[in-house]
């Protein structure tokens, strides 16, 4: 691994970090008191993408294969990593289930992010988004301080 390869981990992690702090708020407050900033407003925007470049991943692949493949955006391989960790979203069956899912984030983060009122179902989804892009954010650290402990140990052969 690359020194940019850890600058884009790391960015993915503070990504999630920051999504996660967002919708923690956004919960705690409520839509009145929530009134995002310019920076708040950027990285929904490239959570929105990052959930696009999952979508595209899903596509890619076969419908009956869950499987990570070099061929698509890391984005996805993220999710399929990061998604079997999260058993509390549920379980999923099918392709379509990941498709929805995928979807369901879109919808929640493009809501989030244009500040429009959210109804109830959606607030419970953005809950679950939220989850996933913490967790996200867990999963890219634990993978740089693997890559960086790899790299300590074959400096020293």
């Amino acid at each position: 691994m690359s020194f940019s390869d850890d600058i884009r981990i790391i960015a993915l992690g503070s990504m999630g970090s920051e999504v996660a702090t967002i919708i923690g708020r956004y919960q705690r407050e409520g839509e009145e008191g929530t009134r995002l900033t310019e920076d708040e407003k950027n990285v929904l925007a490239k959570a929105i993408k990052f959930v696009q470049n999952m979508r595209e991943g899903h596509q890619a692949v076969e419908a009956r294969n869950f499987n990570m493949s070099a061929e698509v955006p890391g984005s996805y391989n993220y999710y399929l990593r990061v998604r079997q960790q999260l058993q509390e979203l549920g379980p999923v069956k099918e392709s379509s289930d990941l498709e929805k899912e995928i979807a369901m984030f879109a919808d929640a983060l493009k809501k989030l992010n244009e500040e429009r009122k959210l109804n109830t179902g959606t607030r419970q989804k953005l809950g679950n988004v939220g989850k996933f892009f913490s967790r996200l954010s867990e999963v890219a650290l634990e993978e740089l301080n693997l890559i960086n402990n790899v790299k300590s140990e074959t400096e020293l052969i």
